[in-house]
């Protein structure tokens, strides 16, 4: 989506955040809230990824800026790394060519919802 925005409408600045997490639980994809609590989704932890070195170093809640980066801090995601998403397989990538920053959360915990 990315890519075909940048080709429709070049003159647009677009900032590609991508949520990565090590572990935990995700509330299901539903817009009845009522699931969100009792259906909850486990998260897999994949030894090796770009995820897990970053629990292993000890990141806490974080956004990082890969774009923001130079030199050695920037090395490590401008190189294949493998990644996991939550709702996909995990897949070998360079971060820094798919995304310009990541929100990362070690451990994920389910969306409650909010009364209105």
């Amino acid at each position: 989506m990315v890519e075909a925005t940048y080709e429709r409408y070049p003159d647009t600045t677009i900032y590609n955040v991508m949520q990565l997490t090590h572990t935990g639980r995700l509330a299901p994809f539903d817009f009845d809230t009522a699931t969100w609590e009792s259906d909850t989704i486990p998260v897999e932890s994949v030894s090796g990824s770009l995820n897990h070195i970053l629990y292993q170093s000890g990141y806490p809640d974080a956004f990082i800026d890969i774009k923001g980066l130079t030199g050695a801090d920037r090395a490590a995601f401008d190189s294949a790394q493998l990644i996991k998403t939550d709702f996909g397989s995990a897949r070998i990538a360079i971060p820094s060519k798919i995304m310009d920053g990541i929100l990362f959360i070690p451990i994920e915990t389910p969306t409650t919802a909010r009364p209105m």
